[in-house]
C-alpha cells in the first residue's frame, strides 16, 4: 500500500509539473500532502527518471517539454462538466449530441487522468465513470463494496464530480436520496446506463471523512498512536488538522465535519483508541450506533 501511494503521489506530481505556471515546493507539498522536504527528493528522483525538471526566476519549478501537438493545453475536468450540462441543455437530443459529448470527453483531462492512476482497474473505472460525468448519465458501480458493513452490492448513482484527489465519486444515488462518496478502487465495474441524471442539486466537495452535508460541525478528538496512523493512511486529508500534545493522548485531530456517519464510524472502529473532547453530538452518536451494533453507510 505504501509503495502504491508513493507511485501514485509521482504520477500527481508529474501532472502538476506539466502544467504552466510551474509549481513552488511550499505549494506542491501542500497539494501532496508531504513535507517540502521530500517535494525535493522526488524531484531528484524525476531526474534520474530522465525528466527535465526545471526551474524559473520566481522558484517555481516544472517539467521542461518542446511545444507540440501532444502538448497542448486539455480541458480541467470542472470545465469538461460545465460544457456537457451546456450541450446537455441547449441542444436536441440527438445521436449528433452524443458525438459532440464523446468528443469533448476524448479531449479532456478525464482520459489523461485515467492513465495516470497506478492501477490499471482503477484507471478503467475512472475512465468509465468521466465518460458517464461528460455524457450526464447515471451508472450502475457493479460489486461496490461498503466500507462500512463490508456487503457487496451493485449500486445505482448519478455521477456528480470527483474529490481533488481523484481518489473517489461524488455521486447522488437515488434509493437513499443523498449525495455520497465512493471510493474507486472499491468499484469493480461500471455498467453506463442510457437514463438520464435527474439530480441538479448543488455538490460540495465531502469532508475529511467523506460525508456531505449543509453544515460543518466542529470535532476534536484526542488519538492514540494507532488512531492516529490510521487516521491519516485512510484519511490523508486530516493530517494537516492532527497536532502533537503531551499526556496520555499524543495527538489530536480539529477539524469539522459535515455529517456524524464517517467520524462516527472511524472512531466506532478503534474502541478506546479515541477519546471525544468535543461536540456532545458525536458522543451521542457514536453511543446510539454501539447501543444498535450498527454503522450507517
Amino acid at each position: 500500500m505504501v509503495a502504491q501511494q508513493k507511485m501514485l503521489r509521482i504520477f500527481r506530481l508529474i501532472r502538476l509539473l506539466n502544467r504552466q505556471p510551474g509549481q513552488t515546493v511550499l505549494h506542491l507539498a501542500r497539494l501532496l500532502e508531504i513535507t517540502p522536504r521530500s517535494v525535493y527528493r522526488y524531484l531528484d528522483l524525476l531526474e534520474e527518471l530522465g525528466y527535465a525538471v526545471d526551474r524559473d526566476m520566481e522558484g517555481r519549478f516544472f517539467i521542461f517539454s518542446e511545444t507540440t501537438e501532444d502538448h497542448l493545453p486539455r480541458l480541467e475536468v470542472e470545465e469538461v462538466q460545465q460544457l456537457g450540462e451546456l450541450l446537455q441543455n441547449h441542444l436536441p437530443d440527438s445521436e449528433g449530441r452524443a458525438a459532440l459529448l464523446r468528443k469533448l470527453y476524448a479531449h479532456s483531462d478525464f482520459n489523461h487522468l485515467a492513465g495516470e492512476l497506478v492501477d490499471a482497474h482503477t484507471g478503467q473505472v475512472f475512465r468509465a465513470l468521466g465518460e458517464a460525468l461528460t455524457l450526464q448519465v447515471q451508472v450502475r458501480l457493479l460489486g461496490y463494496q461498503s466500507p462500512s458493513s463490508g456487503q457487496v452490492s451493485d449500486r445505482l448513482v448519478e455521477p456528480m464530480g470527483f474529490t481533488t484527489d481523484c481518489r473517489h465519486l461524488l455521486a447522488y444515488e437515488p434509493a437513499s436520496e443523498m449525495v455520497k462518496q465512493f471510493k474507486l478502487d472499491r468499484i469493480e465495474g461500471v455498467e453506463r446506463l442510457e437514463s438520464p441524471r435527474k439530480y441538479h442539486g448543488i455538490v460540495d466537495q465531502p469532508d475529511v471523512f467523506g460525508m456531505s452535508g449543509e453544515q460543518e460541525h466542529e470535532v476534536i478528538l484526542n488519538l492514540s498512536l494507532r488512531a492516529y496512523r490510521l487516521l491519516v493512511e485512510e484519511f490523508p486529508r486530516t493530517r494537516a488538522q492532527i497536532s502533537k500534545q503531551k499526556g496520555s493522548w499524543p495527538y489530536q485531530y480539529q477539524g469539522t465535519v459535515r455529517a456524524w456517519q464517517g467520524v462516527g464510524r472511524f472512531v466506532l472502529g478503534l474502541p478506546g483508541e479515541i477519546y471525544i473532547v468535543l461536540p456532545e453530538a458525536l458522543r451521542a452518536y457514536c453511543r446510539e450506533m454501539r447501543t444498535h451494533d450498527t454503522f450507517s453507510d
